[in-house]
């Protein structure tokens, strides 16, 4: 059971505080970040938030959050604080190790993904460069139909996130069970496809 004080203020309260934390502090969106950062701290979804926004909060849910607040008024971005990202309609791990998926990288998904529909052979291969998260990789490896898809990247951070990211999208089966490589320092082509066996892309 949670430790609730008595002068434990309503859930509301510090919400309405952090939006005005953040919006004096020049941060878009400011009430919309509040929130999502109180629902990241009590585990609820909008609508609980809403049945239950007049409870008092405990002290240690509180503190957590407001810590969260003070982070993001330093433009610590939001998905950093919150561990995650979401990218062609799935959740991606991210932390300062690898940079934020973009929404408009979703269009390069979907050309990639349109490009093989219309014109697509059988047995094809995909090499993502400097895949970080794996978000583009991952996604065209679920989306796709492509015979392998392969993730490379110079930094072992960027790939052990990659890697969790795998492993929670899919579970490690299929075609992304052996998404991403460690063999990541390939100056030129030639040497990307001597590495991971690659014929023309």
């Amino acid at each position: 059971m949670k430790d609730t004080p008595v002068n434990a203020v309503p859930y509301l309260t510090p919400c309405r505080t952090g939006a005005d934390s953040l919006a004096a502090a020049g941060i878009p969106d400011a009430a919309l970040d509040a929130r999502i950062l109180m629902e990241h701290v009590t585990g609820w979804n909008n609508a609980r938030f809403f049945l239950h926004q007049a409870d008092p909060m405990p002290e240690e849910e509180r503190r957590s959050y407001e810590d969260l607040i003070r982070r993001r008024a330093e433009r610590i971005p939001l998905q950093h604080l919150i561990g995650e990202a979401w990218f062609m309609g799935l959740p991606f791990r991210v932390d300062s190790r690898v940079l934020i998926p973009r929404q408009d990288t979703e269009t390069l998904v979907e050309a990639v993904l349109q490009w093989q529909k219309t014109n697509g052979r059988k047995n094809q291969t995909l090499l993502d460069l400097c895949t970080g998260s794996g978000c583009i990789a991952i996604s065209l490896a679920k989306l796709g139909s492509f015979s392998r898809v392969t993730g490379l990247d110079i930094s072992e951070d960027a790939l052990a996130v990659a890697e969790e990211n795998r492993r929670r999208t899919t579970g490690g089966t299929g075609i992304l069970g052996r998404l991403f490589t460690r063999r990541g320092r390939c100056p030129d082509r030639s040497c990307a496809e001597k590495q991971m066996g690659l014929g023309r892309l």
